[in-house]
């Protein structure tokens, strides 16, 4: 209120009261002087006193309970002090926490008294000034106060008797009251009192804006439910003005949803965001339930093809349970229930495959894999809603290739497993047999339903299988240690299911020669080892004048058709080494086999037994006259073995039995890579193969029967009368000394025992032979050492072929069983003298056996590494030769003793 000090102007106003009576001034405090009270919380018009436009319908409004905080603005064209008293009724509200301003420096005096002006007439009192003593101007802040309604001060939401907090402004010069004060002046020039009303909230709260709408079809299976709860100033249909807000929390009120089956509550799923003067006036719900496919993650929030029937009721507003003191309710109010329905969509998506294993179009598959196929039904793909569910009986899948008929797997079927996965299931399909190398393999899946009749659209895809097994040896002609002609062929088959093998990866080693695809030099590598030639043969033929050496056949079976130049020595072995590799790169496992020249003077089946002797059984069978012993050496009484045979006729004179002695010759071991070697011998009659063998000498047979020997391969009951066993696993550099067993004629019997010690990681071979001669003088007190060149080509290994020329040595010449043994110490250099040894040999091996025009025996090669490939014992006349094969390292004197 303006304040005039004129009783004419006091006058004035007056009859302007009596004509414009009902009449508020709105608007702001005029003047360079002035004070004014705002609201922190808006419900009218504006944050004044008076709504902006002084009619009790703009006016701010607060309900029983609610607090609000009103700050005193000072407007000043220069002062050093104010004072101001608010008058209040103490009776409908509370005043409380009063805050200094920030206009003045200074502040004192601030005091809330209920009672200032008698009982439930309340006063707030603030003061403020500078000190020291300078002006303020401006706009500012003198504090402000927190206020709490404790009862209506009209019923029904009335706006004819607002609550006023009224500034006391006093009179003008007394500044005890209300005054903007500069050196004593009074300098207030007007001030706005603050009108609101206080209710009792007797509006209900309400929910509206359901979404899905009420009633709506073919609703998305993925969308959430959403409502609007509300509490307004006049209630539902009028959604201006607030009320208390609504009361999410206490009780939480009750949303359920009902399919059908029985209302379900889903207040354990909503989601609250609200808003408004007081928090929860506007609270926007949302409803996100679980998936009814139990399948964690999944976003299908409904049943398809259902109706719902959504109740919300229960919520209540914040309405004071104290606020009926002129005759309304009191609070809190709770919402008329709403009721509103929706029909969710029907599922018109088919299955479809998800995931395969292996995966489509992928190469280079095991050929033994399981083919894994999981089948979803989803709304969309591939990160989709659940569908309405897999019926996985439905489900066909057929499998081909060009090596598997086409076969339809199903849940059922032995070979197929089935499980339950999120969204579907899962088939595994075991195939009774595998794949075959480097195929198509073709899927196909179909038939596939929902459980609503969706059919999935057939799916085929492929993959494609490694080739991941190597070539591999097949069809040996002759047979593995089977006999061959001394002028004879080898044959054998290299295939590879695969790719095919790579023909320019071959070699082959036959007895001394390498081939390959057209000859030269070259390396080959097994297992690690490279194994590197100087010169080779061409597999392809051509070699010789007369060569029938020859490769047939594609790449997945290749015939080779090997013809040496040169013939096999009788009764020799003959080791066959095979490499190969697919055009993959698979390596096989390098192929070693031997077989066994025969010999014409005892072919196999043929007699053994001399003249009017037949084998029969594993026995001479013989006629005649006179007295048999059973049991006799080799063939009888007036028969001798010799040369592989029985020579002589039998003079018994009864029809009797006699058991051939087994016997085991030809003893050889030659160095397949650094730490295998072939150990080949030939027997008298079929027998079975094994080796023992150790890294110490063992001098006697015996030595097998006491088990001495540390290792041993494993028997082969193969019958055969040539042997070969390959024996692996051995240290590289170390000497061993192996040992053939063989059963025959079902008695066991035991081979020379002969030595090797594999070294070479590369080998180079030399195809060409050296030739040593020396002219032999043979006198009782001497026995030559053989020279052997030395100025061979540094490799790392080399096979040795040397021929020596023996001239015939008349037998009183040659050293006999009693006489003194010379033998050249192994480590003894060219030209150095010999160690003269006075033993007696020890077994029948050592002994010396030569008589004229008959018999020489080759002793033995003796080097410090390396045995012979071959012993080779023949028939000879003055002037023959021997024949001497063995393995050498480079710059290796060999010592050659013949008896």
């Amino acid at each position: 209120m303006l304040r005039l000090a004129s009783h004419i102007v006091f006058y004035t106003i007056c009859i302007g009261v009596v004509l414009y009576a009902g009449f508020v001034w709105a608007g702001n405090p005029s003047g360079a002087d002035t004070f004014e009270l705002t609201t922190n919380l808006t419900t009218g018009s504006d944050n004044t006193g008076d709504g902006g436009t002084g009619d009790g319908d703009d006016l701010n409004y607060y309900y029983v309970g609610q607090s609000f905080v009103t700050t005193i603005a000072i407007k000043s064209g220069g002062t050093t002090a104010a004072n101001i008293w608010i008058d209040y009724n103490s009776t409908t509200s509370t005043a409380a926490s009063i805050t200094d301003g920030n206009f003045f420096n200074t502040w004192s005096g601030q005091t809330i008294d209920d009672d200032a002006r008698g009982a439930g007439l309340g006063r707030v009192y603030v003061t403020g000034s500078n000190i020291p003593v300078v002006q303020s101007s401006g706009t500012g802040t003198f504090g402000t106060i927190t206020w709490t309604a404790n009862q209506p001060s009209a019923a029904a939401y009335a706006t004819s008797s607002p609550e006023t907090l009224d500034i006391n402004v006093g009179v003008i010069g007394n500044t005890t009251e209300s005054n903007i004060s500069l050196s004593g002046n009074d300098l207030l020039d007007d001030e706005e009192d603050f009108q609101f009303h206080i209710w009792a909230d007797t509006v209900k709260p309400f929910a509206e804006n359901p979404s899905p709408s009420n009633g709506g079809s073919g609703v998305s299976v993925t969308s959430n439910y959403t409502f609007d709860l509300r509490d307004t100033l006049r209630g539902e249909g009028n959604n201006s003005g607030v009320g208390t807000g609504v009361n999410t929390t206490e009780p939480p009120g009750s949303i359920t949803f009902d399919d059908g089956d029985g209302a379900v509550d889903y207040t354990g799923v909503d989601s609250f965001s609200c808003s408004g003067i007081w928090g929860t006036n506007l609270c926007a719900v949302t409803v996100n339930p679980t998936s009814p496919s139990g399948i964690g993650g999944d976003s299908r929030n409904w049943e398809y093809n259902t109706s719902y029937t959504v109740t919300i009721s229960g919520f209540r507003d914040k309405a004071s349970a104290d606020q009926d003191a002129l005759g309304d309710a009191n609070g809190p109010n709770t919402m008329d229930a709403k009721v509103w329905t929706f029909t969710t969509e029907t599922d018109s998506v088919a299955p479809q495959v998800s995931d395969e294993t292996p995966t489509r179009a992928s190469t280079g598959v095991t050929t033994s894999t399981n083919i894994i196929i999981e089948v979803e039904d989803r709304k969309a793909y591939p990160n989709g809603a659940s569908g309405v569910g897999l019926d996985a009986s439905t489900c066909n899948i057929n499998v081909s290739s060009d090596s598997f008929a086409l076969t339809t797997f199903a849940q059922g079927d032995a070979t197929v497993t089935v499980a339950a996965i999120d969204y579907g299931y899962r088939y595994t399909i075991n195939p009774a047999t595998d794949f075959a190398e480097n195929e198509t393999v073709s899927v196909s899946v179909y038939d596939c339903e929902d459980d609503v009749g969706n059919e999935i659209t057939t799916d085929t895809y492929t993959f494609s299988t490694a080739d991941t097994g190597a070539p591999y040896v097949d069809t040996l002609s002759p047979a593995a240690d089977a006999e061959i002609e001394t002028d004879g062929t080898v044959s054998f088959h290299i295939k590879d299911s695969g790719t095919g093998v790579d023909i320019d990866e071959v070699v082959i080693y036959l007895n001394g020669n390498y081939y390959t695809n057209g000859g030269g030099t070259g390396t080959v590598t097994s297992n690690g080892t490279a194994i590197s030639y100087s010169s080779s043969l061409d597999f392809n033929g051509g070699n010789y004048v007369g060569d029938t050496t020859s490769v047939d056949g594609t790449s997945e079976d290749y015939t080779f058709v090997l013809d040496p130049e040169l013939d096999f020595t009788e009764g020799e072995a003959i080791p066959i080494l095979i490499y190969a590799q697919d055009a993959t790169g698979n390596l096989m496992e390098r192929y070693v086999y031997a077989l066994a020249a025969e010999d014409p003077a005892c072919p196999s089946g043929s007699t053994y037994c001399g003249e009017n002797t037949n084998f029969e059984g594993g026995q001479c069978v013989g006629t005649g006259g006179g007295d048999c012993a059973e049991g006799s050496t080799y063939c009888g009484a007036n028969t001798q073995y010799s040369g592989g045979q029985c020579v002589g006729t039998l003079t018994c004179g009864n029809t009797g039995d006699y058991w051939v002695t087994g016997e085991i010759t030809n003893v050889s071991v030659a160095q397949v890579d650094e730490t295998s070697v072939l150990v080949t011998w030939n027997t008298n009659g079929p027998a079975s193969s094994r080796v023992v063998f150790d890294t110490q000498s063992h001098e006697s047979s015996a030595s097998v029967l006491s088990n001495e020997y540390r290792f041993t391969s494993g028997e082969v009951s193969e019958g055969k009368t040539s042997h070969s066993v390959l024996v692996t696993g051995l240290t590289p550099g170390t000497m061993y000394y192996f040992r053939p067993v063989s059963r025959i004629f079902n008695a066991g019997y035991v081979g020379d025992q002969v030595r090797m010690a594999p070294k070479f990681g590369t080998r180079v071979i030399r195809q060409e032979p050296v030739i040593v001669e020396k002219e032999i003088a043979c006198t009782q007190d001497e026995i030559p050492t053989l020279p052997v060149e030395s100025a061979q080509p540094i490799v790392q290994e080399r096979i040795v072929f040397k021929e020596v020329i023996v001239p015939y040595c008349d037998p009183s010449l040659v050293l006999g069983r009693t006489e003194t043994n010379r033998e050249t110490s192994p480590d003894t250099a060219v030209g150095s003298t010999y160690e003269e040894k006075s033993s007696e040999p020890t077994s029948n091996e050592e002994q010396i056996i030569v008589e004229p025009s008959r018999r020489l025996t080759l002793k033995k090669v003796n080097e410090v590494d390396y045995n012979p490939l071959g012993i080779v014992e023949f028939e000879r006349d003055e002037g023959g030769g021997v024949i001497i094969e063995g393995r050498a390292a480079p710059e290796t004197i060999l010592t050659i003793i013949v008896y």
